[in-house]
């Protein structure tokens, strides 16, 4: 029973639109945090630049996003970590964001 409960919460989150833990990508003065709730915040220098919402693109396996700003939006691609959950990379605006470390 509860391998089969394991099974569902791993399916149920492979087709989710929204990351299931908040990652925080930084680049330089950079940062990019994605919500689990399906929302972003952009920074510069610790100042807000954009924020809105995100999904997660299941038509490339998982491994593009969709930054929704206004009536853009912006399309960025991404690495899994090895847990499934993180970010390792996120590609944005030519980019390279990795988790901060700071």
């Amino acid at each position: 029973m509860l391998v089969l409960i394991a099974v569902i919460s791993f399916v149920a989150s492979a087709n989710a639109l929204s990351f299931r833990a908040t990652q925080s990508l930084c680049w330089q003065t950079e940062q990019i945090i994605l919500s689990s709730n399906g929302t972003f915040v952009i920074y510069d220098d610790g100042v807000k630049v954009y924020s809105g919402s995100y999904s997660i693109d299941r038509s490339t396996g998982g491994n593009a996003i969709e930054l929704y700003v206004g009536e853009h939006t912006l399309r960025c691609t991404f690495s899994w970590a090895k847990d499934r959950i993180n970010i390792s990379s996120l590609t944005f605006r030519g980019n390279v964001y990795r988790p901060c470390r700071r």
